[in-house]
């Protein structure tokens, strides 16, 4: 079943909660576009920078006032709206869309640390959502009458900010500090902006100003900002707002640390968790709810007053090694922590419970003994460094052997093997119960499935996931083997290369008799400035076997194309790239077996092997247009 999220908000001007906004719709497209459609409907003009939400590749619709947004959301089939509140929001939007149906799921999400006297009856909304401990708190005081009430961090997708270089700085000997936020009375403080100016510390301190004025007459008021804030010890730039992402995210990369101090509580800045995807640690006043995400030595520091952040800055002018690990640890706490996949995974949670809709399984079929416990054990098998190897096998009995008998060669445990049988004509499912003992023998859990109609590759390894408690997976299909050190050799690199989500290495090609042809296969690294989808564009190959991911990869399912029958492999390459930092090893960890042309096996070289290429090719580019997809850079092992 599909289901339709739909996002309404009052206005599209440039702002935190419409950062979030696109944020949140990105991921949702990213994790989750095989179950939920997503729309954006704005309320009116006011505020409306076109140029800020074309830089996030988010197309939305103008509505124009609250009734007509609540007709557009009837027009969807299972709408679910998600309500952008704002500072400014009143309950008509909510009411009319409430009035119009009873049965539609709203859920609120409270960008703002700010009580409105609008709101202090609602009633029309199912869930609030806030985006800060302290606000959720807060909320509930606030609006006693809602039914439910969420806590969800803000998040923004760090793939979104690898790709774009830091702009160039001829300063030395200077710490280049900077904040982004709009200028306004509780968080622009011009007692703060001179203290920028005159702090002393070990080296000069730039610090740079992004935010501006919404409001009549703002670039006049920009201005004079710009004029006021002249002189010092150290340097301001008041830089103005910047509606372009990727110009904003070019300036923040460039600094050493995010300097902010608000005069009161928030929600999560936007900005800050900008600063933080892109590793520029975040140096905060102690202040709700930012200071629930700075972790002090880890991604920043918390600073009491102005003399405790003085002493913090100077430590790190005086400790170059120090902030070099701060940026680091910053980047490496954000993906772990704060990327806007737990984000969308937070919000998709909730409309599960809503809607009552989960992701289907299929029959998983183990030995009579292990019926009763096959639930509970892929619910709560954890162990770590498991290894998966996945494969799906239609009508290749006479190669089984083979196939197993080079993953009972592998020393390398904890090791998992899921086998599907995609309704086999042949003694494939003969072979399948054979085959138990031996991989139990050697310490090797195994899974098999029996798919109840034939599925294809694609969708049949796209269910293989679900049954899969390994943190790392490889896929090994049923004619091929792997060489007798492949798993272990290829966890030795995951653990050597902590921030890599995928490897894929070299293959050997052999006929169908075993004999080798005496030349590796065709994996390669992307020309510099390419990748591996631009490659194929100019039909050259440059990613197959051994395919291999890890757990960083959010959603495994995703890599594997619903009813693809070839080109699998290049749809999971392209697909990977999307989705994290990749690896490729010229070592040879895989014997594929390649058939003569033209038999029953062989279909990669044939006219409608082409043509599909072709088809995932055209259908990966349009995706990346679509969602304002940066592919990951792959790195030489």
């Amino acid at each position: 079943m599909k289901f339709t999220i739909i996002h309404c908000i009052d206005n599209m001007g440039l702002g935190g909660a419409q950062s979030m906004l696109f944020e949140l719709y990105y991921a949702i497209n990213k994790y989750y576009s095989d179950t939920y459609e997503q729309k954006v409907l704005v309320c009116n003009s006011r505020f409306a920078n076109k140029s800020f939400s074309s830089s996030y590749n988010v197309p939305y619709l103008l509505c124009g006032n609250a009734n007509k947004i609540a007709k557009e959301v009837l027009k969807h089939k299972n709408p679910i709206v998600f309500y952008h509140k704002l500072a400014s929001s009143n309950i008509q939007i909510v009411q009319k869309i409430r009035n119009k149906s009873k049965k539609i799921p709203i859920i609120s999400i409270n960008h703002t640390f700010f009580r409105s006297p609008h709101w202090n009856n609602v009633k029309c909304i199912d869930i609030i959502v806030s985006v800060s401990n302290h606000m959720h708190k807060k909320v509930k005081k606030w609006h006693p009458g809602i039914k439910r009430y969420e806590q969800i961090y803000n998040g923004v997708s760090q793939d979104r900010c690898d790709s774009i270089f830091a702009n160039e700085r001829s300063e030395k000997d200077t710490l280049i500090t900077g904040r982004i936020n709009r200028v306004c009375v509780w968080k622009h403080s011009d007692e703060w902006i001179k203290w920028c100016q005159n702090v002393k510390l070990p080296f000069k301190m730039v610090h740079e100003y992004i935010g501006g004025r919404q409001s009549v007459g703002s670039s006049r008021n920009n201005r004079n900002l710009i004029k006021r804030y002249k002189g010092g010890r150290n340097k301001v730039v008041m830089l103005g707002g910047v509606d372009n992402f990727k110009q904003k995210i070019s300036i923040l990369k460039s600094w050493d640390i995010f300097l902010y101090e608000t005069i009161r509580p928030e929600g999560i800045s936007m900005a800050i968790l900008e600063a933080l995807a892109c590793g520029v640690p975040v140096i905060c006043s102690d202040h709700f709810g930012n200071k629930e995400i700075i972790k002090d030595g880890i991604n920043g520091y918390v600073f009491k007053d102005k003399k405790h952040a003085q002493k913090i800055l100077t430590e790190l002018c005086n400790d170059k090694k120090k902030l070099k690990e701060l940026k680091k640890t910053t980047k490496k706490h954000f993906l772990e922590n704060l990327d806007a996949k737990y984000t969308a995974k937070g919000y998709i949670k909730i409309v599960e419970d809503i809607t009552g809709h989960r992701r289907e399984k299929i029959e998983i079929v183990v030995p009579e003994k292990e019926v009763e416990t096959i639930e509970k054990e892929i619910l709560l098998v954890d162990k770590k460094d498991k290894f998966t190897i996945l494969s799906s096998t239609y009508n290749k009995g006479q190669y089984l052997k083979d196939w197993k008998d080079s993953i009972l060669a592998q020393k390398y445990r904890p090791l998992e093997v899921i086998l599907a049988n995609d309704l086999s004509t042949d003694n494939t499912s003969d072979i399948m119960k054979g085959m138990e003992k031996d991989f139990k023998n050697a310490g090797i859990e195994f899974k098999s499935i029996h798919n109840e109609k034939r599925l294809h590759c694609g969708s049949s390894y796209r269910n293989l996931v679900d049954y899969a408690t390994g943190d790392y997976m490889g896929v090994v299909d049923t004619d091929d083997m792997l060489t007798n050190d492949a798993v272990e050799y290829i966890m030795g690199e995951y653990k050597k290369n902590p921030n890599i989500s995928w490897i894929y290495t070299q293959f050997d090609i052999y006929d169908a008799t075993l004999r080798h042809r005496k030349r590796t296969g065709f994996n390669c690294l992307p020309k510099a400035g390419k990748s591996m989808l631009d490659m194929g564009k100019m039909g050259m190959h440059t990613y197959g076997h051994w395919r291999t991911f890890s757990s960083k990869i959010e959603r495994p399912d995703k890599l594997f194309c619903r009813g693809l029958t070839c080109s699998v492999d290049k749809y999971m390459g392209y697909r990977l790239e999307e989705f994290g930092r990749g690896m490729f090893i010229d070592r040879v960890c895989y014997k594929y077996r390649q058939h003569t042309v033209g038999s029953k096996n062989s279909v990669s070289s044939t006219k409608y092997a082409m043509e599909q290429w072709k088809k995932v090719i055209k259908e990966s580019y349009d995706r990346r247009k679509r969602y304002n997809y940066i592919p990951y850079p792959i790195l030489k092992g």
